[in-house]
């Protein structure tokens, strides 16, 4: 079925958790609710503090805001108050939200739509059984004024262009486009241009961008670094742009393998009247659009001709996303 489809093995967080948390021994405080005295209370008799919140949103019908569901915010900062850095956030949300209480908590991990194993998923990341991977596919903004307003209007016209989420120079990032961390640390190499393996992709890339990484940590690990490509003036592009991301397999300590980032000739192009190659590119090893490692040149032969096709797609649609429903916001202690 429907994306509102579920079976009848949920596991919530507080369940995962306190699964995971009975075989290390250790006793759970809950507060299930959003009650700020309860979650204080519950605070109060902790050596730790994880706090569970979320953000919702339905069919036709944009978010209001970018706050948490259910007073969200001010069950974060109770918790806070008393627990400091000794607090955890975890955020079951649909997109982006705001976290002005960054600041004062330890710890904020983002899950976004998780699934009926949600509580597992938790646990095997906060008690250190595997390492987390992931990385934002989206700029977490610092306030509202830094994201795209909401609309109640039945047609939305994107009249932006270019200028989102990080590719919008004027907005600040509270964690920025592909941002994420992990209980391990990399090196990466210089990144090169190399000839292809085509037998490794299905598209036909006029070249690669190569690059090998090593975890130097102490803990088994994946890492995504990402390429971005910044054109020449002549294509009036806002930034660099994220033109491919490889995510690695679990790479023991001290162990290293090669990441390899196919261009096509599309990669290579940008819009004007027709698609357009560009002659010379840097093209930009990174871990997030905000934390560029290294770069390497591009030089490609001129192009005497310009390639026309079909536009961009319209930027101008009727529909919004449907995204499933979670649940309201509570306190675990431990």
């Amino acid at each position: 079925g429907g994306s509102g489809h579920l079976t009848s093995n949920v596991t919530s967080a507080l369940q995962g958790l306190s699964a995971r948390a009975a075989l290390e021994g250790i006793e759970v405080i809950a507060s299930a609710s959003d009650n700020l005295t309860a979650a204080e209370e519950a605070a109060r008799q902790a050596d730790l503090a994880i706090v569970v919140v979320g953000a919702t949103s339905g069919e036709s019908v944009d978010r209001p805001n970018l706050t948490l569901d259910r007073q969200g915010d001010d069950l974060v900062a109770a918790v806070a108050a008393i627990s400091g850095t000794k607090t955890i956030v975890l955020m079951q949300i649909c997109g982006a939200a705001l976290m002005p209480w960054r600041g004062s908590v330890g710890s904020i991990l983002s899950l976004f739509l998780g699934g009926e194993a949600t509580g597992q998923s938790w646990a095997a990341v906060l008690f250190g059984d595997v390492s987390p991977s992931g990385r934002l596919p989206l700029m977490m903004p610092e306030t509202e004024a830094d994201s795209i307003p909401p609309s109640s209007e039945d047609n939305v016209v994107y009249s932006e262009g270019l200028a989102t989420s990080y590719r919008n120079t004027s907005w600040k990032a509270a964690y920025p486009f592909g941002h994420g961390l992990s209980y391990s640390q990399f090196r990466y190499s210089t990144p090169k241009v190399v000839e292809c393996p085509y037998k490794h992709f299905t598209s036909s890339p006029v070249l690669c961008i190569k690059s090998t990484v090593e975890n130097i940590g102490s803990r088994p690990s994946r890492t995504v670094p990402q390429l971005y490509l910044e054109f020449p003036p002549e294509a009036e592009q806002p930034v660099a742009i994220l033109k491919g991301f490889q995510k690695t397999a679990i790479l023991q300590p001290q162990d290293s393998a090669d990441v390899v980032f196919p261009l096509t000739e599309r990669d290579l192009s940008f819009w004007k009247g027709g698609w357009k190659r560009v002659n010379r590119a840097t093209a930009h090893l990174a871990l997030s659009s905000a934390n560029f490692l290294d770069s390497v040149l591009i030089e490609l032969p001129e192009q005497t001709t310009t390639t026309v096709s079909s536009p961009p797609l319209s930027l101008s649609h009727s529909w919004k996303a449907a995204l499933l429903p979670l649940f309201g916001a509570y306190v675990l202690a431990l």
